[in-house]
């Protein structure tokens, strides 16, 4: 393997340009044996290693026998990151079990002079730095949010100087998990004369590295205008008009998964457009841009380089302005809609609404069921619909006689509550968890109120009081007091999950009338604060990609069923409940 080197400044000091490996993701099992106040530090301090576990040269790999990192059981292969203003890279993940994660990279800077200079690590959980093989620094910390930086003394040699950087971190959901190095102070003081650490260097098997570099700066000049495509949109990638470069290129429209749904082999320069096709004419989905040299560039001759630009999803369905439809119209036309997508439980639950019982995919909800019981995060949304599932459709003859013991089994040995037995990762304090947790438990508890429940040993009597009492002081909470996710134009749609369940299905008065009152009081508040279907008012918590339009909102298939506006979109669960 040749290796040649690329050459990249500092910005204000940080180093922009990595090699990475990883996030290596060890699933920890018997959380209850971790104890303390904060059991993330237990859980980090018996998975440290004192080695880098990096054995060989980091180097951008050209060829797929290049660049190939081992670490026990783990294996992956470096990969090119480059930093965006922030200065991170960015790891950042979602486990929905307890997870102890880490992850490598490796820069080297080369300094014109010898001298002492202080370094700043900034990271989410603890790190370890080596510095041309000798390690030099550890930090151990826990920010959830926002990253803590550190500084460091450490000796850089006139010439190459090797930085290794190792970080850690446990995910249990959501999980913030980045890194950035900065050299403080990049301008020594030497002799009355001022050196300048000059740059970055990367090895590279990529060769010839001009022709590397070229399609780098390509790569990193184009853009997609907009994050969403609406049916009539095409998708076209761009270049400024001031960009300073040329380069022939293939550009793929692909799922995350790398199914590929269009290609354009162009070149990519200044006022350049590349369009990939309009979006009606793929099926909806989120989508990457995948820009990356030419086939024979890439596969034969070993230039491995590519950049991905995400685009949060196209969607066929129309977007209704205004009403339109009767609700018994709307109704079965968001059953069907939900039927025909992919790789969810609701989807099975509409089919059966429907009467598609000959397209059940047994193994969509067989896959939900062992979720639940490994106690993920959100089991909560899947197993309250398994629950009204049975209620409604379990006892027609055509409901599959193998799911009802692995249902039965899932459901009596479920943790209701956080103060059940055994560790898991799920999560229960916020607002639309806990009236999930409540409802499980009283659908739970009501289908079976004579069965010893085998998590806690309790009835399933005793689950349904303790549910419902729960649910009434949240209920009696919210109707006075409104919602702390108030207006949410996502988790609005996990307490309608919720409360649809409970009004249609609850035998005690008292909780289904105050979910229905509730209900009405979430309704009443999202067409209140709606604009053409766009549910716009302030949100107590939403994401990015929710706030950039209203098709993909987790309340836009639910304002299209109940009043014709908006449009029916992959956010189905709140959707198919009220169905």
């Amino acid at each position: 393997m040749s290796i040649s080197y690329v050459r990249y400044p500092l910005h204000d000091g940080y180093i922009h340009n990595w090699l990475v490996v990883g996030p290596q993701a060890i699933e920890v099992e018997d959380l209850e044996r971790f104890t303390g106040e904060d059991v993330r530090l237990p859980i980090l301090r018996h998975y440290y290693d004192p080695e880098s576990g990096i054995s060989e040269q980091p180097v951008e790999p050209g060829a797929l026998t290049e660049g190939v990192v081992r670490v026990g059981d783990f294996e992956s292969r470096w990969r090119y990151v480059r930093c965006p203003d922030d200065h991170f890279v960015d790891l950042s993940t979602f486990q929905h079990t307890t997870h102890y994660i880490r992850a490598w990279a490796y820069a080297e800077v080369e300094s014109q002079v010898a001298a002492d200079v202080a370094l700043i690590l900034t990271t989410n959980g603890p790190a370890d730095v080596w510095l041309n093989d000798a390690h030099v620094h550890r930090q151990e910390h826990l920010y959830d949010n926002q990253p803590h930086g550190e500084r460091f003394v450490a000796h850089l040699i006139e010439g190459r100087n090797r930085i290794l950087v190792r970080f850690e971190h446990v995910a249990a959901r959501n999980c913030t998990f980045v890194m950035a190095l900065q050299i403080a102070n990049r301008k020594l003081q030497i002799a009355n004369c001022k050196s300048q650490i000059a740059n970055v260097v990367l090895p590279t098997a990529i060769d010839p590295v001009e022709r590397r570099n070229t399609l780098e700066a390509v790569f990193e000049a184009a853009y997609v205008a907009q994050d969403f495509f609406t049916r009539e949109e095409q998708i076209v990638v761009r270049w400024p008009d001031d960009f300073d470069g040329k380069a022939s290129l293939t550009v793929r429209l692909q799922t995350p998964q790398g199914r590929i749904y269009g290609e354009a082999k162009k070149v990519g320069a200044a006022r350049k457009e590349i369009p990939l096709g309009y979006a009606y004419q793929f099926p909806d989905s989120a989508y990457d841009v995948r820009l990356m040299p030419r086939a024979r560039e890439y596969y034969e001759g070993n230039i491995r380089i590519s950049r991905t630009l995400r685009t949060w999803g196209l969607d066929n369905n129309r977007y209704h302005e205004t009403p339109y439809g009767t609700f018994d119209e709307r109704r079965q036309e968001a059953l069907l809609d939900a039927a025909r997508r992919e790789s969810n439980v609701y989807s099975e639950i509409a089919k059966m609404a429907i009467g598609w019982w000959s397209r059940l995919d047994l193994k969509v909800i067989m896959e939900a069921i062992d979720g639940i019981n490994r106690r993920r995060d959100c089991s909560d949304f899947y197993l309250v619909g398994l629950l009204g599932m049975l209620d409604r459709f379990g006892d027609d003859p055509r409901f599959p006689e193998a799911l009802r013991q692995p249902l039965e089994d899932c459901i009596l040995n479920f943790k209701y509550w956080y103060d059940g037995p055994g560790s898991d990762a799920m999560w229960y304090w916020s607002e639309n968890h806990q009236i999930l947790f409540h409802a499980c438990e009283i659908l739970a508890g009501q289908r079976y109120p004579d069965r010893v429940f085998s998590n806690n040993g309790q009835t399933g009597q005793w689950h349904r009081e303790h549910g419902e009492r729960l649910a009434l002081a949240w209920l009696h909470d919210r109707g006075a007091h409104g919602f702390s996710e108030w207006d949410s134009n996502c988790y609005f749609e996990e307490d309608l999950l919720a409360l649809s369940h409970l009004a249609d299905l609850a035998e005690t008065d008292a909780v289904w009338e105050l979910a229905s009152v509730l209900m009405d009081k979430i309704f009443f508040s999202i067409a209140l604060n709606s604009y053409k279907g766009v549910f716009g008012s302030t949100h107590g918590r939403t994401y990015a990609q929710l706030i950039k339009g209203g098709y993909l909102a987790g309340t836009s298939g639910i304002t299209t069923l109940m009043w014709g506006m908006g449009n029916f979109n992959n956010r189905i669960l709140g959707t198919v409940s009220l169905a």
